[in-house]
């Protein structure tokens, strides 16, 4: 049983509390979904019940939890799919013959069974929330906590991870799952929802209403033209690696339009795609060039890349360096009051002094797209831009690259939301190491 009484908690050197006053009773085979604003307290929560918490020494749970972290490359310890699926039974103490009986079980379950000795760090985000997944459940313990468990995951990601909850609350008539989501439909299918609203927990149905709104309504660039020079020409694109095999064989088409989605598969392509395009790798035959006749080349013809993982793009040490680094090399001006005005922008409204990597998943997608913004790069390539942020959030991530089309930045979309999708005027998808035009 999950049992909290009156807990607050404050991170070292922050001066507002993550969580406070929670009180909270969660009975063996429960199953809650928690939902709430980014930034409110909802990975911190289930930090604190597994016991990961700075300054905590363990869980305050009976048994160790299974924990899903919000960005899979948080908790991988092993360098094989494999490895990463076997580490919880080793842990455990399983002998080999039964141990080997469920890691085949649960690589099919999931289908790893062909990735089973890919290196993780050559994985899609989606592949690798998939092994996440298949790490966190595959010794069945009797708490599980999942923090937007599908938020990288494509259709067959998300059925399968449907398949093998119910095949687990069927193993374990008593299991407590706790998901955390953003989405009205997940919630709806759980028994109980709470919210956290900056820190406090609320269980009132209207006000969590609130937080579970649909998005707004968002503007469009439909029946918008875009020049015929822009966008990018592919000759004969091959591009491969060692480890992974051909990711694309022989692609010649053009990528057009003012806002482009790219659809695929997890592990299709996707994000290799968006590099090739920025220029950040280049193909092993064939080449890109920009419709006006330039070759795509590093460091990308004023192209910018918003990754799938917007910490892995963070280099200072506050929020306030991060956004002057890239003005000041671009010779703008870079005073507080502009800062905060680029972060307004994105609704991100955190101290400038605050440590990139303190913000939460949600709130570090947003300080990433505001320094890409800020340096009005011609050509915008966005990877999952909406993963991890709430439904305002999304929204208004939707109204910000509608906008910014319109004023002429060509945007490059790659996300399993609809809602990103949608504003697309062109759409591609990856199928078959081809790049198909679906409209």
């Amino acid at each position: 049983m999950i049992e909290i009484s009156h807990l607050s908690y404050t991170y070292p050197g922050a001066t507002t509390p993550a969580l406070d006053d929670i009180t909270l009773v969660v009975r063996p085979g429960e199953r809650v979904a928690l939902v709430g604003a980014n930034g409110s307290g909802k990975s911190t929560l289930l930090h604190y019940l597994a016991g990961l918490l700075p300054l905590q020494r363990e869980s305050p749970l009976a048994a160790q939890p299974a924990l899903v972290f919000q960005s899979p490359d948080d908790q991988a310890v092993a360098p094989s799919v494999i490895g990463e699926l076997a580490f919880n039974l080793e842990q455990g103490g399983w002998v080999r013959s039964p141990m080997l009986e469920r890691l085949a079980v649960w690589a099919s379950r999931f289908g790893l069974t062909a990735l089973a000795d890919r290196d993780l760090t050559r994985l899609s985000g989606g592949e690798q929330q998939t092994v996440a997944l298949a790490a966190a459940t595959i010794d069945q313990r009797p708490v599980l906590l999942l923090d937007e468990p599908e938020s990288w995951l494509d259709t067959d990601g998300r059925t399968r991870l449907a398949d093998a909850l119910s095949e687990l609350r069927t193993a374990l008539p008593e299991l407590i799952e706790v998901r955390v989501t953003q989405s009205q439909e997940t919630a709806d299918d759980y028994e109980r929802v709470i919210a956290l609203r900056n820190g406090r927990l609320m269980t009132d149905p209207a006000a969590i209403a609130t937080v579970l709104c649909p998005p707004l309504p968002t503007s469009s660039v439909s029946g918008f033209e875009s020049p015929p020079e822009t966008g990018w020409n592919l000759e004969g694109v091959s591009f491969s690696r060692p480890e992974t095999g051909t990711v694309f064989r022989d692609v010649t088409t053009a990528i057009t339009g003012r806002i482009i989605a790219i659809d695929g598969r997890n592990g299709s392509g996707k994000t290799t795609l968006l590099r090739l395009l920025a220029g950040l790798i280049v193909p092993t035959a064939g080449q890109i060039r920009l419709r006006d006749g330039r070759r795509v080349t590093p460091p990308g013809s004023d192209a910018y890349l918003v990754g799938q993982l917007p910490e892995r793009q963070f280099f200072c040490d506050s929020v306030a360096d991060e956004l002057r680094f890239g003005l000041r090399r671009c010779g703008r001006h870079h005073d507080d009051e502009i800062l905060r005005r680029v972060l307004d922008r994105v609704g991100l409204t955190v101290d400038l002094s605050r440590d990139p990597l303190s913000l939460s998943g949600g709130e570090q997608r947003r300080l990433a797209l505001a320094i890409a913004l800020s340096l009005q790069p011609s050509r915008l390539l966005c990877d999952e831009p909406t993963a991890a942020l709430d439904n305002r959030g999304r929204a208004l991530v939707a109204e910000i690259l509608a906008s910014t089309a319109a004023n002429g930045t060509q945007i490059v979309i790659v996300s399993h939301d609809a809602l990103m999708n949608d504003l697309a005027d062109m759409r591609y998808t990856i199928r078959e190491k081809k790049i198909v035009p679906t409209t």
